[in-house]
């Protein structure tokens, strides 16, 4: 259920590759503080937070999903030895060792956001309520927003059409979700009332990460929410970065993994006790292993069969390795602008159901690329750095613009067009004083800014 469901799916086919990485490292993180609750040394302490720190470094988003989840289980622990006086010192001591470690590793980044300085300070700063309105989470069209959040969709980018919803792979999702659902609460009521200790207070904490998860991921999208939001991000400025709030399903899909196995586990081992015949019980018992197992993989079969087609392998055009050589070729390249300037746009050599990509160029490209980081979202304020600010002034006046002075000024010495969207607007730099093509491969032009040496 961890792995195969429509949280993964959505954020792959988006090409949340670090995102995924820290989901990916979250059951660590929940590892290492359930051993850590159940001993609490300075080592597990230690662990604990590097586990953390691990996550975050990852996806900074999962900073706060590590540390809420943390929090959760360590509550549940706590309530749990109110009435041992000694026991609960010795934990709430460990469990401020931990904090503190954890603040330390996480000091390089958790200091310049909260002072709003750097690179990721800028960035949070600039976040404001229209942000958190662009990347809501979405409703289902028939269901609406709960059972959406439930069932690990609402991603924002699903309402953008740019990739087929797993729904499609999975017709009766909203039957099977409530097959998990069911599981999980049994899972959830066995632990708590039929376990104790170290298993009971596991329930609990999970129960509480997922509430908490999923009040914070419908966030803005709910007038019973909204407010706690506006609060978090007005009062804790860390807390913008958290302004795709579908990033909080993560916690519910944890809960989810742990929970109705848990479930399942224990509908098996009653039927066993039920069923009087062996042979009988043999097979109930293995058709209900078979359907438990049967579950999550079809909830999550979107990410089957090569995602249905949906991500397929590209190559890139023999244009690009040839600028790459020419650009590779001076021995001081400067920088370069890759064109046609958006953040987010189709590539005719991407196979994918979705050709919509980040740009690739800073990552293919030997020499240092200046791409727009517009995601260009109505309600989102373009970023405001030197060099975003000049180029897209640049691209705004067009042929009237300046080009080979104003990327002077930012040091950039080369201009990448590739023949993709709309290239053909930017034809005019062939006139541009002081530019002058060097490279013309068919889908890659490259210019020369003869004013950088």
């Amino acid at each position: 259920m961890f792995l195969a469901n429509p949280f993964v799916y959505g954020r792959l086919l988006y090409g949340q590759w670090l995102v995924l990485a820290a989901y990916a490292a979250l059951p660590w993180v929940a590892l290492s503080a359930r051993r850590f609750l159940a001993k609490p040394t300075a080592r597990g302490a230690t662990l604990t937070a590097i586990a953390i720190t691990v996550d975050s470094v990852l996806s900074l988003h999962f900073f706060l999903l590590a540390a809420v989840l943390v929090a959760a289980l360590s509550l549940a622990t706590l309530l749990a030895l109110w009435r041992d006086s000694r026991a609960l010192f010795r934990l709430v001591v460990a469990l401020l060792l931990m904090a503190v470690a954890t603040l330390a590793l996480n000091a390089y980044w958790i200091a310049p956001i909260l002072l709003g300085t750097g690179s990721e300070g800028v960035r949070i700063a600039a976040i404001s309520p229209a942000d958190f309105a662009a990347y809501a989470v979405v409703p289902d069209d028939r269901l609406g927003l709960l059972p959406n959040v439930l069932g690990l969709y609402g991603f924002w980018a699903e309402a953008t059409g740019r990739f087929t919803s797993m729904k499609a792979f999975v017709p009766i999702w909203p039957d099977v979700l409530l097959a998990v659902l069911i599981l999980a609460a049994i899972g959830a009521l066995v632990g708590i009332w039929r376990q104790s200790g170290r298993e009971r207070s596991w329930a609990i904490g999970l129960l509480l990460a997922a509430v908490v998860g999923v009040a914070l991921e419908i966030g803005v999208s709910s007038r019973v929410t909204e407010a706690v939001v506006t609060w978090l991000e007005a009062a804790f400025p860390p807390y913008r970065g958290m302004r795709d709030s579908g990033k909080w399903a993560a916690l519910l899909a944890l809960a989810y993994s742990q929970l109705s196995a848990g479930g399942a586990t224990y509908v098996i081992s009653r039927a066993r006790e039920r069923i009087a015949s062996a042979q009988h019980r043999e097979w109930i018992a293995s058709g209900l292993a078979a359907l438990a197992i049967a579950i999550p993989l079809y909830y999550g079969n979107g990410l089957l069969f090569g995602t249905h087609g949906e991500i397929s392998p590209s190559t890139y055009p023999a244009s690009w390795y040839a600028a790459d050589r020419t650009l590779r070729a001076d021995s001081n390249p400067g920088r370069t602008v890759f064109l046609p300037w958006h953040e987010y746009m189709s590539y005719s050599f991407v196979h994918n159901q979705n050709s919509v990509v980040a740009p690739p160029a800073p990552g293919f490209f030997g020499v240092p690329i200046v791409v727009s980081l517009d995601p260009e979202v109505p309600g989102i304020t373009p970023p405001s750095t030197p060099d975003q600010e000049a180029v897209s002034g640049l691209v705004s006046l067009g042929p009237e613009g300046r080009w080979a002075e104003v990327l002077a000024s930012r040091e950039i010495k080369y201009v990448l067009l590739a023949h993709e969207l709309d290239w053909k607007s930017y034809e005019f730099l062939d006139a541009q004083p002081n530019l002058v093509k060097i490279g013309d491969w068919g889908s890659m032009v490259l210019y020369r800014n003869l004013l950088v040496s």
